[in-house]
């Protein structure tokens, strides 16, 4: 696509974006950042963060949402309690609008450095292909936090890349902090020995929670969220039937098993991608550039496993697989693998609008579906894997010296 005609279509696109954003939604609608600020004002009153229940009208009546985050997050909203609804609506709307920008230029540069040999993609037309990604207008729609963890994955997996260990770990801090599913990308530190970074991450994590000691009980918080999450990984909880995507959603649609079974298939999960892990390290310990890019390929793995382990996976979780799909789609070496990344974004993309639709119209179709996403996380996860043992498999055919020399 010209370089024009790319940017021509990203402005536009982010036009609609920001309208949509901004004016199209009523704040009344954003139903998730009315339960997070809702609870950054329980913990400014010293409340308990977790036993509230939501209902909302258009929701069924036996359905409530609750606040299933870290406190940190609450902690880092609450600054914002004493404003006007319009002006945090409007404030944090802007971010989720800058936060898909700032992911678009790093996932350009992060794909840029991944292949330095293969033409990169413009960012402008990572935007485009991002405000097309159905979850990144759900997301929006509901005020959902996920635009920012987006931006902080790519972040992650971008600073690695550039072998910035401590900004790399720092930012996986903050993310696991506001929401624990990115803990997952803590194996690749691990399996690596990155002890710098798993310090950073760690510091992270604290940082994001000390505002919790500006407020009465706001410690008490921290243990409360770990019963809950507890209580979640292995109790039955009452789902929504329309949105949830999650493992024991699918199978429990069809089959009746005790959600527990979920609990450990979730630790085998995790410990399949430990050993992948692993084992491409083995693999590639003689190479001198280990060092660089590969490393991202490691964290970028972990962002499909995270959507598989999560007790509940709703449709804007799914904007969390845009980065694994647009690495599949511009920096796989092999046609084939570029091909089912393509087939695989333009696929599921009108599948999950159709599907939006379906559920807010008509109320059927879910079993049609609903297993959609985590088929599609398994294959990215198996293609990213094959990806990453290309461009290894290609550096051991080069020296050292000179894959470096290209990548210059």
């Amino acid at each position: 696509m010209p370089r024009a005609v790319s940017y021509t279509l990203a402005l536009l696109a982010l036009g609609f974006v920001g309208y949509f954003a901004l004016f199209y939604i009523e704040p009344s609608d954003a139903k998730d950042l009315r339960i997070y600020f809702d609870t950054a004002e329980r913990l400014r009153q010293g409340l308990p963060l977790y036993d509230a229940r939501y209902s909302f009208a258009d929701r069924g009546s036996d359905f409530e949402l609750q606040y299933l985050y870290p406190p940190a997050l609450a902690a880092l909203l609450a600054p914002l309690v004493p404003l006007s609804a319009d002006v945090v609506f409007l404030i944090w709307q802007a971010g989720i609008v800058a936060s898909l920008v700032a992911a678009a230029l790093m996932l350009a540069r992060f794909i840029r450095t991944l292949n330095p040999v293969k033409p990169s993609p413009e960012a402008s037309l990572l935007f485009l292909l991002l405000a097309l990604w159905p979850p990144t207008l759900d997301g929006i729609l509901w005020g959902q936090v996920n635009a920012y963890i987006l931006v902080l994955l790519i972040g992650v997996v971008y600073a690695t890349a550039r072998s910035a260990l401590r900004s790399a770990g720092f930012l996986l801090g903050i993310a696991i902090a506001i929401k624990a599913t990115p803990a997952i990308l803590v194996i690749p530190l691990l399996v690596n020995k990155q002890w710098r970074a798993l310090l950073w991450t760690a510091l992270g994590i604290m940082t994001a929670h000390l505002p919790l000691c500006l407020y009465p009980h706001g410690l008490q918080a921290v243990p409360d969220f770990i019963r809950t999450t507890g209580e979640i990984a292995v109790g039955d909880v009452v789902n929504d039937p329309f949105y949830d995507y999650s493992l024991r959603r699918v199978v429990t649609f069809f089959v009746d098993v005790p959600s527990v079974v979920f609990t450990g298939l979730a630790a085998v999960v995790s410990v399949a991608y430990l050993a992948v892990v692993a084992a491409y390290v083995r693999a590639s310990s003689n190479s001198n550039d280990h060092a660089g890019p590969l490393r991202g390929l490691e964290l970028l793995l972990g962002i499909p496993v995270m959507i598989i382990i999560s007790p509940l996976v709703w449709n804007h979780h799914l904007i969390w697989l845009f980065p694994v799909l647009m690495t599949l789609i511009f920096a796989a070496s092999s046609t084939t693998t570029a091909l089912c990344g393509r087939l695989m974004y333009v696929g599921l993309a009108p599948l999950l609008y159709v599907h939006v639709f379906i559920r807010n119209n008509l109320h059927y179709g879910e079993s049609l579906v609903k297993p959609l996403p985590l088929l599609v996380s398994c294959l990215a996860a198996a293609l990213l894997i094959a990806v990453m043992g290309q461009i290894s498999c290609a550096r051991e055919r080069q020296t050292p010296t000179s894959w470096r020399t290209k990548a210059q």
